[in-house]
């Protein structure tokens, strides 16, 4: 299915080439239109995955992993990083879903972290937890020992991201800072420095604007795809410290208004609550062929980089080979390295063992790899099956 798609050209006064130094440049913003009309309830994800290359992979469990509300997952230097919401602790496992290794310290002593967290970053090297009342960020390494702390020298942020472990960016929404109002801070702590670029007004603070997101930026090929909330725009963060708007989100029906965006968050959530409103997007991640757009409604698109349409816009996605295997892009799904991770919670596995014997699999191969991981979850007690699918992205 491909969407209709234009291309708005916008003057904007930016932070054009250099975060450093202003400058008015011509910009034209890919116009990436959503349209709610357009959905597929059960989109063919067969396009999208390669169902001969996967890994279904039960992660173990065990009393010093038990798991509650995966938030975040990822994949990094072949091992499976989740971060749970409840006991607000992360968890490291071997690519085979054994038991690794832990960060759960919370607490005010040395190396412990306080329990309210922002976010989880992974990187690299570290696993960082930004729990900005402490106007700090918590680095350990992969086997759950405290490194050090990065201060984040009077900058404010919902979360964070880096290319290299040298500069880190704060994302902020529409909160004060003890820099000024901005969106953006670039922290530089091997120098003490810190730059805040793109600013906004006051006016945000006193009406309260703004709400929070799925998540707020996704890296990949040495760029941040980054999102502001009220704000149809995509903004573009680089490795060379380069900022620009990139994408425009055209919601073409349903789109709440814009004052009542621009005003006070609760009245606006509850009001588009009441009306179906599409507040935006709320999730952003990225591949080498496609940008995804998780949209308030949960619908999701799939916009091709380079023919510049959107080839699909889907509820939920479904592999008919895999016996209609039905999967979501949600907060529980993220792109690695060419790779689409998805976790089943043992809730849903023990429901559908309950009907798996009446299911046709075309994929013969498939199915005792299915079945074989399924009969090792026996309550929903034990911890989610994660599946790593590789992506045609070509």
């Amino acid at each position: 299915m491909k969407n209709r798609i234009g291309i708005c050209f916008i003057l904007l006064s930016l932070i054009s080439c250099s975060l450093k130094e202003s400058k008015i440049a011509p910009i034209s913003l890919e116009s990436i239109p959503f349209d709610v009309d357009n959905v597929e309830k059960q989109a063919n994800a067969s396009f999208l995955i390669d169902t001969l290359n996967y890994e279904i992979v039960p992660l173990e469990t065990m009393q010093d992993c038990l798991i509650g509300e995966v938030t975040n997952i990822r994949l990094r230097n072949d091992k499976i990083i989740v971060y749970d919401e409840k006991s607000k602790g992360i968890f490291v496992f071997n690519r085979d879903g054994t038991y690794y290794s832990r960060v759960l310290a919370i607490g005010q002593g040395p190396g412990e972290y306080p329990p309210i967290i922002n976010d989880v970053v992974v990187t690299q090297s570290h696993i960082c937890i930004f729990p900005p009342v402490a106007e700090k960020i918590f680095l350990y390494d992969f086997n759950g020992k405290f490194c050090n702390t990065i201060d984040l020298q009077g900058g404010w942020g919902n979360t964070f991201f880096t290319f290299d472990e040298k500069n880190y960016y704060l994302v902020n929404m529409w909160s004060e800072s003890g820099k000024g109002l901005y969106h953006f801070f670039r922290l530089i702590p091997e120098q003490g420095k810190i730059e805040p670029f793109h600013p906004f007004d006051e006016s945000a603070i006193k009406e309260r604007r703004g709400w929070g997101l799925d998540n707020y930026y996704s890296v990949y090929n040495n760029r941040a795809l980054v999102l502001l909330s009220t704000i149809d725009t995509i903004y573009e963060i680089n490795n060379r410290n380069e900022f620009r708007p990139l994408y425009f989100v055209d919601i073409i029906k349903n789109r709440i208004p814009h004052k009542l965006a621009e005003g006070n968050a609760y009245t606006a959530l509850e009001k588009s609550i009441a009306n179906q409103y599409i507040t935006g997007v709320v999730k952003v991640m990225e591949s080498a062929k496609y940008i995804f757009l998780t949209m308030s409604n949960r619908n999701v698109l799939l916009y091709n980089k380079d023919k510049k349409e959107v080839e699909i816009t889907g509820d939920q996605f479904i592999i008919p080979s895999w016996g209609n295997w039905r999967f979501r892009l949600d907060v529980q799904t993220s792109i690695e390295d060419g790779k689409l991770l998805s976790i089943i919670p043992a809730h849903d596995c023990m429901l559908i063992k309950e009907s798996i014997e009446s299911v046709k699999f075309e994929d013969k191969k498939f199915e005792p790899v299915y079945k074989n991981v399924l009969n090792q979850i026996e309550n929903e007690d034990y911890n989610p099956i994660v599946f790593i699918m590789n992506l045609k992205d070509f």
